[in-house]
């Protein structure tokens, strides 16, 4: 799946999620930014009947950028990390992209007819951009329980999250979630989804 760019089961992906949720409200943070999700209808169908009566989703925040800025960035990442990711290649980037904007729009276009989609142009300086981020945040001056964070592979998602958590005026209540880097963790834990997993990526599903 990983390897096609295409999206994991989502029983999979939320039950790690979650997981993960449990264990930072165990050390007192109840706010979550979750990077990478829900990428397609399937995920916010699964997120919904799993979470409803766990989590708020008060806003989603889209990340705006153009193909070509985040084909850089994303093969810049390719050349200069120690661990290669195996979907930081032109031939797979070029289908997260066609996957983004047939599966992962129409639930930016949900969030958008609910009123609840804060878009934000992820192009020019990272501080700059985390400026206009931070005000969808103390703008509101909400707290919400999960954010979901999407834009195209390459538009900042993780980079931007971690900013908002180190931030001072949050960093005591939010927690970053990346749905890509726990499924990769899991994946190379040898649990029983690990081998699902693992067994997707080797028929190129």
């Amino acid at each position: 799946y990983i390897k096609e760019g295409k999206i994991v089961p989502v029983e999979i992906t939320v039950g790690l999620i979650k997981k993960a949720m449990q264990k930072n409200m165990g050390i007192g943070r109840s706010s979550f930014v979750i990077d990478g999700f829900p990428r397609n209808k399937d995920n916010l169908d699964g997120w919904n009947k799993i979470m409803s009566d766990f989590a708020d989703v008060p806003f989603l925040l889209l990340l705006e950028c153009s193909e070509e800025e985040m084909t850089k960035r994303i093969l810049s990442r390719a050349e200069k990390a120690e661990v290669k990711r195996k979907d930081d290649n032109l031939e797979t980037l070029k289908k997260r992209f066609k996957v983004f904007n047939d599966d992962t729009m129409p639930v930016v276009q949900n969030f958008i007819e609910q009123n609840k989609c804060k878009k934000v142009q992820s192009i020019g300086e990272i501080k700059d951009i985390y400026g206009n981020i931070r005000k969808c945040f103390i703008k509101d001056l909400v707290k919400p329980k999960v954010v979901f964070v999407l834009g195209g592979p390459g538009a900042g998602k993780g980079t931007q999250c971690t900013k908002l958590v180190n931030d001072d005026d949050f960093k005591s209540s939010f927690a970053h979630l990346s749905a890509g880097d726990l499924l990769r963790a899991e994946r190379n834990s040898g649990s029983k989804d690990a081998e699902l997993i693992n067994n997707y990526i080797k028929e190129g599903k």
